[in-house]
């Protein structure tokens, strides 16, 4: 998982740590440029690909979503 725009981190999370549905892993930030000041939370998977790990394939979150629980 990859996330941008976070404000803070709820702790120092490194790569490879496993977090269970609900944990807290940030404050939301505010969206570059947004005068208004809209929080905004950029949220994707990436995945390396299989003998390249350095070449990275954005998958769109929003399939899997159904099967998390709501957000709050």
């Amino acid at each position: 998982t990859f996330y941008q725009h976070l404000e803070s981190f709820a702790k120092p999370w490194k790569k490879g740590d496993i977090v269970q549905a609900g944990t807290e892993l940030g404050t939301m930030g505010f969206a570059p440029g947004a005068t208004e000041g809209l929080r905004h939370l950029h949220f994707e998977l990436r995945f390396p690909r299989v003998g390249i790990p350095e070449d990275i394939t954005r998958v769109d979150p929003v399939p899997y979503m159904k099967f998390w629980p709501k957000v709050a």
